[in-house]
């Protein structure tokens, strides 16, 4: 058996909700699950940034941003989206680091549908969501 300490394993992160419906502008949680570490060890995971492929303000008269936050390590989302585009695509990135100090990094995604049951389409992340 190796002595060293392998990093978590990213690879299977995946987010606790990977689309938020209805889109009423209301905050959702989201965690990042599905990560496990090869040595056994604890591990905390850190949400590290969160983009969008919509704009952050101005989608209707009085929609103003910040869409997301950042607390406790996990993701806090606006259920939101444009009313003329197609869908909003959240791209959560996130930190893993294990009790002894290896880390993964990786991102998931999360989407707001025009419509429920049908998929949002990624135009490009070109958008903080924390920011105003």
């Amino acid at each position: 058996m190796a002595l060293g300490n392998d990093p978590p394993s990213c690879g299977t992160a995946r987010p606790s909700s990977t689309v938020l419906w209805p889109p009423l502008g209301q905050q959702v949680r989201v965690q990042i699950i599905g990560i496990a570490d090869p040595n056994g060890d604890g591990f905390t995971v850190s949400v590290t940034a969160i983009t969008q492929d919509e704009p952050v303000s101005g989608l209707t008269r009085r929609d103003t941003g910040p869409d997301a936050q950042i607390a406790g390590g996990v993701a806090l989302l606006k259920a939101q989206r444009g009313a003329n585009g197609n869908g909003r695509v959240y791209r959560v990135g996130f930190t893993a680091t294990d009790s002894r100090g290896a880390a993964c990094a990786g991102f998931v995604t999360v989407s707001v549908p025009m419509r429920r049951g049908r998929a949002a389409v990624d135009d490009g992340q070109h958008f903080v969501s924390t920011h105003p």
